[in-house]
């Protein structure tokens, strides 16, 4: 198949302010916008695969998502896509908005009303947030799965995405271990 890279925004900033409350009206789009595309290229294209992820973005930028026939796109987009690339880009902006840059080199934004969160507050913050992205992409993995006969461009495509449908990572303190299908202790 040939891969055509294209790119409409599957996300508005304003979306993603309703999605992500934490995300004030003090940013400005422009900043925002800039975060989702980085998020959108980075996180969907390889989820999804050329195929799929092209589809959807010629569905959403010829407003054809909701049209009869689409349903299944429409299903993925608003259940699960949205609110992994609102995740993801959160999690851009945790750490973009945390530093500025200037000609003495990297400094951390301070304000008369707030202290920024130290490294490890923000790691902890940001690993909070991907176990979030984590889980929500395996919940769509997951109902890709349970719905094959829809999405055959996602199964047909599997040299052009990564391949999520046997992984289940979470970031936790437990860990366990299974041998033969058996916990060990």
């Amino acid at each position: 198949m040939s891969t055509i890279n294209i790119y409409y925004p599957m996300l508005t900033p304003e979306e993603l302010k309703v999605l992500i409350p934490e995300v004030n009206n003090n940013i400005e789009n422009s900043y925002i916008e800039y975060n989702i595309e980085l998020a959108q290229k980075q996180i969907m294209r390889p989820l999804l695969g050329y195929g799929l992820y092209n589809q959807i973005l010629l569905e959403l930028s010829g407003g054809t998502i909701d049209d009869a026939g689409n349903e299944p796109d429409n299903t993925i987009y608003n259940d699960y896509l949205k609110l992994i690339l609102a995740l993801s880009t959160y999690k851009r902006l945790v750490s973009s908005m945390h530093y500025h840059l200037e000609n003495t080199g990297l400094r951390v934004k301070l304000t008369e009303v707030s202290d920024p969160t130290d490294l490890s507050q923000q790691s902890y913050y940001k690993n909070h947030i991907q176990n979030d992205i984590d889980f929500f992409k395996s919940e769509l993995i997951e109902y890709l799965c349970n719905n094959r006969t829809l999405y055959p461009l996602y199964f047909n495509d599997t040299d052009d995405r990564d391949d999520h449908s046997a992984k289940r990572n979470y970031n936790n303190s437990w860990t366990i271990s299974v041998i033969n299908g058996k916990n060990q202790q």
